[in-house]
């Protein structure tokens, strides 16, 4: 049966709190009914974690639904070239990090969008490579503000067939403070449904490798599984489950290595944080 609502999609926009703080940072600062004012550095914080303390549950779809279009009102009204061209200079980076997500089904349209880079996929480059380091937050709750992620990437070798290799060290650490623990409600900390423990993240994380390259030499500290490798969508990721207590720290660390086809570094692609640092470090000078 075909649902009444049914419709032609000509595409598919994502936005997230960073890229709606970033457009406010731009554009003008959005005062909420309750008088506090969101600003182009806090406005994340508080679609991400204020909120879900500070407003009741019946309403927070309301304040979404308010900062956006605020937000989105506030760019497209008093528009000069100075606004404009901050606004596209912003759109690389933010849809490079996974903030913006612009996809058209429309072949005559697809190539500003997909072929602009504003429609990230898992890795799919054999001469830019990545690897790509994607989690899925399976404790019910809003625990991901908490998780902070560190990311060291040194190459070790240029090899004689043409491909590199690097080595990858990345850290996720439980940054709740101890105050939100004991304050937190249940749907910020999670713990329902027998999966963590209220104030644990419990991350699936896949780990991909660059196109035409491959992984190797997993080692894993702190609370995590040994990644094993899987099939999903034509690619073999690997996967593991880090369950992180408050204060703790998982590392994976692996070795890359690139399609002989490489012309570039290795360089991470990842899901977004609540901040345009992506916490990458790159360690390339090795010849």
């Amino acid at each position: 049966q075909v649902s009444k609502y049914k419709t032609s999609v000509d595409g598919v926009m994502g936005i997230d709190p960073v890229f709606v703080q970033e457009m406010i940072g731009i554009s003008g600062n959005v005062t909420l009914p309750t008088g506090q004012v969101l600003t182009g550095s806090n406005t994340a914080q508080f679609m991400l974690n204020g909120v879900y303390k500070d407003v009741p549950v019946s309403e927070q779809d309301a304040y979404f639904s308010y900062v956006a279009s605020a937000a989105m009102n506030n760019v497209f009204s008093n528009m000069t070239a100075t606004k404009m061209i901050k606004i596209a200079q912003s759109f690389s980076s933010l849809a490079n990090q996974r903030h913006l997500y612009l996809y058209s089904f429309h072949s005559d349209e697809a190539k500003y969008f997909q072929g602009a880079g504003l429609a990230k996929n898992a890795p799919n480059s054999e001469t830019d490579p990545e690897t790509g380091i994607y989690l899925n937050e399976n404790n019910p709750s809003k625990l991901d503000w908490y998780v902070h992620r560190k990311t060291v990437i040194t190459r070790t070798s240029y090899n004689q067939n043409g491909s590199q290799t690097y080595h990858v060290a990345f850290t996720a650490t439980n940054t709740i403070p101890s105050a939100d623990l004991a304050s937190g409600n249940t749907y910020i900390l999670g713990g329902t449904g027998n999966i963590g423990a209220p104030g644990t993240p419990v991350e699936r994380i896949l780990f991909y490798a660059p196109q035409g390259g491959s992984i190797r030499n997993f080692s894993v500290s702190g609370n995590a599984e040994q990644p094993t490798q899987v099939s999903m969508d034509g690619k073999k990721p690997w996967t593991s489950v880090a369950t992180i207590a408050p204060g703790k720290s998982v590392t994976y660390s692996y070795d890359v290595t690139t399609s002989i086809n490489a012309t570039s570094d290795l360089t991470l692609d990842q899901t977004p944080m609540g901040w345009l640092d992506p916490e990458v470090t790159y360690k390339t000078d090795t010849k």
